[in-house]
């Protein structure tokens, strides 16, 4: 995971992160979180049915951090995905123009480097409107703001998210 979503992740936590760096000597990163009892209760899991949210489509996804690249690849082809994967919004373009119509989905980080997730996506919509298009971050709302993802109809889901709420999320996204 980048910085900003631990922080985001910590912070949202109701805990803090200290810094110390020294010259010559690197810097140390102390995360702090918030105690809690355990629970002696077991938690009923929610029922998750894996035919509701299975599929044959086939996606781009377009992630710039590769562990969460792979996780996500992982995750969508053990539910019957086709996966095509690319790191920046660059490399997708040239995977898009070799094959546009084989793609029913664009799954795409919102801030990469060389090119945002929605400066990808208009590309590609302009090519084919009728793609379906989820954008997803581990930024806040502030700073994702300037880049339009807060627009009305936007289809958003906010790192780090559980599989079920993803492939539920894709799901219906799909079937719209």
């Amino acid at each position: 995971m980048g910085l900003a979503t631990v922080y985001d992740i910590v912070i949202q936590s109701g805990g803090y992160i200290d810094v110390e760096s020294e010259e010559g000597k690197g810097t140390t990163f102390n995360t702090y979180l918030p105690q809690v009892e355990q629970q002696n209760k077991k938690t009923e899991e929610p029922s998750f049915a894996n035919e509701t949210v299975s599929g044959k489509e086939t996606i781009l996804l377009v992630e710039d951090e590769y562990q969460v690249r792979v996780w996500i690849q992982k995750v969508l082809s053990k539910y019957g995905y086709t996966i095509i994967d690319a790191p920046n919004g660059t490399d997708a373009l040239g995977i898009w123009q070799k094959n546009s119509t084989a793609f029913d989905l664009l799954i795409t980080d919102v801030i990469m480097p060389k090119m945002s997730g929605r400066e990808l996506a208009n590309q590609l919509l302009s090519d084919r409107p009728d793609l379906k298009v989820l954008y997803m971050s581990g930024y806040t709302d502030d700073e994702l703001g300037p880049h339009g993802i807060l627009e009305s109809g936007i289809q958003f889901i906010q790192k780090p998210f559980s599989p079920e709420n993803f492939l539920t999320k894709i799901r219906n996204l799909l079937d719209i």
